[in-house]
């Protein structure tokens, strides 16, 4: 009978703390998702200061430091900070920051810098609570995959016309049906995954959103893929398009370039590369199973489990002891090891065949 009674209560304990442990994770959440991208702001700067970097809002170091967020997961949460609040302002204010320079770049002249200190989150960003981020990015997310399944549903492929029959000097275009040279991909990875000073422009700390996926198309054009100038404009700065990829300059505009959004950013490149253009993905959740389904010059791009939302382009440098490395700009890699920098208890991620 003292066994059974002793059992029962064990067994009674044991629930309790399920359930303690239980509404504890649920309150956690809560508050979590009723918290605003100022508090997020307010941890990013407290966490700064305790570790004694004392960047301004906006400059070149603080978006720096947001744009390698996530290679700083361990550090921030072993000081006791809130590492996913932090790194859902820093995905938002990335993309906030990018809209206001790609404006600015329409409304200025070539010559004319702009000035991203002059950069101001919109009242009704920073009063916006997680949850209502959350929704936005889920549903942006749904009208993406809406768009490629379409595209992906139309039995004829669009018309290609090429960059290099408007300009020849550029770079010498190569019919669709012809292979993706990897060594090509990987030889452009080792010349250009420092520089700056590419001919297709730089959209680093400089311009706020950052320059992962203007690298990560430079790799596949040097591989083999060709500019599609479908939706093409003269005009200067960003077009957005998911039915071409191009950037060129400007003729007769001071250094101007004219690009589409399916060369720059993460979720129209998905949607060129997938829908359009049909290419296979693969989604998964684990580095080690990115592994098994990539190839030197596939490109990789990283899910943000805490902003919902597809955050960063990279590319496949090799697999290494059964891992895969990828490089990238915004951080600057060579070969970056994906299991560390992007830990799958924070992301998740998506393969681009090539």
């Amino acid at each position: 009978m003292k066994k059974i009674s002793l059992s029962i209560l064990f067994t009674l304990a044991l629930s309790l703390s399920v359930l303690s442990n239980a509404y504890a994770s649920e309150t956690e959440e809560t508050e979590f998702k009723e918290s605003t991208i100022k508090q997020g702001e307010a941890e990013v700067q407290e966490y700064l200061k305790s570790v004694h970097k004392h960047y301004n809002i906006n400059s070149q170091e603080y978006i720096k430091f947001l744009q390698g967020i996530n290679e700083e997961s361990d550090e921030i949460t072993e000081n006791g900070y809130d590492f996913e609040l932090m790194e859902i302002y820093s995905t938002t204010y990335l993309e906030e920051i990018e809209k206001y320079v790609q404006e600015q770049e329409k409304e200025k002249e070539p010559q004319e810098e702009i000035n991203t200190e002059e950069f101001e989150l919109p009242k009704q960003v920073e009063n916006a609570t997680v949850e209502e981020v959350q929704e936005e990015n889920i549903e942006e997310n749904q009208e993406i995959e809406k768009e490629v399944k379409q595209e992906k549903e139309k039995s004829e492929e669009s018309t290609v016309e090429f960059m290099s029959q408007t300009y020849p000097s550029v770079f010498t275009a190569v019919p669709l049906s012809s292979g993706y040279n990897r060594s090509a991909a990987k030889k452009y990875m080792s010349n250009n995954w420092n520089r700056k000073d590419s001919y297709f422009g730089y959209y680093g700390e400089n311009n706020g959103g950052g320059d992962c996926t203007n690298y990560a198309s430079q790799v596949v054009l040097a591989g083999g893929m060709t500019m599609n100038t479908k939706d093409f404009s003269f005009s200067r700065g960003y077009h957005r398009t998911t039915r071409g990829w191009y950037n060129q300059s400007v003729p007769k505009a001071m250094g101007a370039r004219t690009y589409s959004t399916s060369w720059t950013t993460v979720s129209d490149f998905y949607g060129y590369w997938a829908g359009t253009k049909k290419h296979k993905v693969y989604n998964l959740t684990s580095p080690k199973q990115v592994s098994k389904y990539v190839s030197t010059g596939d490109v990789i791009q990283m899910y943000s489990k805490s902003s919902k939302k597809w955050v960063h382009t990279g590319v496949i440098y090799d697999v290494y002891k059964g891992y895969p490395r990828y490089s990238a700009h915004s951080s600057a890699h060579l070969y970056a090891h994906l299991e560390r920098d992007w830990k799958p208890k924070y992301y998740k991620y998506r393969v681009i065949k090539f």
